[in-house]
């Protein structure tokens, strides 16, 4: 079985963390299929992070292998995060958070927190402002730290 190893290049310090993964300084690789479409967008989105190559060991070819990791791949070349959902809602808010653009008023209210509607349709459920405002404090304080 093809197996597809991605190479991302951190641009900051060792220890970045985004997407869940910490990332040294320099170049990491990352086996494609460990990864969810909702880490690929968060990659792909960072400046932080670059992806230089992506490349797929083929020493055992199997035909099924290319498309079973297809729809990660096509998530690299998103280029809007929220289009992600369409394939697959993402598991938590933090994962939601790291995918909205602040810049944008329909993924952040004017106060700085992240609109519930944006949450919702990333996460495919109901979040309650109570639960989003824990979970942004924590988020903040983590993403401060990386």
């Amino acid at each position: 079985m093809a197996k597809q190893t991605l190479n991302i290049k951190n641009h900051r310090h060792s220890g970045y963390y985004r997407a869940g993964i910490r990332f040294k300084r320099g170049e990491n690789l990352l086996q494609l299929a460990e990864l969810s479409q909702a880490q690929l967008a968060t990659i792909k989105a960072d400046p932080v992070l670059e992806l230089l190559k992506s490349t797929e060991d083929t020493a055992e070819t199997d035909p099924d292998s290319h498309s079973a990791t297809q729809g990660a791949v096509d998530a690299l070349s998103l280029d809007s995060p929220l289009a992600t959902t369409s394939q697959e809602p993402i598991s938590c808010l933090a994962e939601a958070f790291a995918l909205l653009d602040p810049a944008n008023l329909d993924h952040f209210t004017k106060g700085g927190k992240p609109q519930i509607d944006a949450l919702e349709k990333l996460l495919g459920r109901k979040v309650a402002a109570d639960e989003r405002d824990a979970a942004w404090d924590t988020y903040q304080a983590e993403q401060e730290l990386a």
